[in-house]
């Protein structure tokens, strides 16, 4: 029949593991028993380690972004959130779900908005590298927050710009001491 196998060798020499990749089939069968096969190995070294090193790297990603004590979101460069964190689902009150259901302008102060939008035109546009700004949100129920928000551009791989990160921080009770 035909194989097709991922495994490992040890060099003689050397005694490093490789990573090798293979394929082939039985050729000829004498009393039930291969007498010769044919088939083709590649060394996949590098690319296994390639592999191991991008899935640390995403666990790494998707432990920071999902323990973080601060609102963390993945927008578009159209604004739809696409991915939320716990932190900023208990910021404006919406499930994960229900927050990658909605846009920017869906979860900001109406008062706000114009200003957010203004630096997000400046920030797509490459004349700013990102901003902060104290912002309004209108959560789920009608109450409002006040967060600090940092954007800036995702950029993997090339110049255009394929997301917007967002990290918020809820600063309602430093705004309300701010004003007592």
């Amino acid at each position: 029949g035909v194989y097709r196998a991922e495994f490992r060798i040890v060099r003689r020499d050397n005694g490093e593991v490789r990573w090798m990749s293979g394929f082939g089939q039985a050729m000829e069968w004498q009393d039930g028993r291969i007498t010769r096969m044919t088939g083709v190995m590649f060394e996949i070294t590098e690319r296994r380690h390639a592999e191991l090193a991008l899935r640390e790297s995403e666990a790494r990603f998707r432990a920071m972004f999902e323990q973080a004590n601060v609102g963390t979101v993945l927008l578009t460069t159209e604004g739809e959130m696409v991915l939320a964190n716990a932190g900023f689902c208990k910021i404006v009150g919406y499930s994960q779900e229900e927050v990658q259901r909605r846009r920017v302008r869906d979860v900001t102060h109406p008062e706000d908005f114009p200003r957010e939008a203004e630096l997000t035109r400046q920030l797509m546009a490459g004349e700013i590298p990102g901003y902060s700004i104290e912002k309004r949100y209108v959560r789920n129920d009608g109450a409002v927050v006040w967060g600090m928000m940092t954007a800036t551009l995702v950029r993997p791989g090339s110049d255009q710009p394929r997301y917007a990160l967002a990290i918020v921080e809820d600063i309602t009770e430093q705004i309300g001491r701010a004003h007592v």
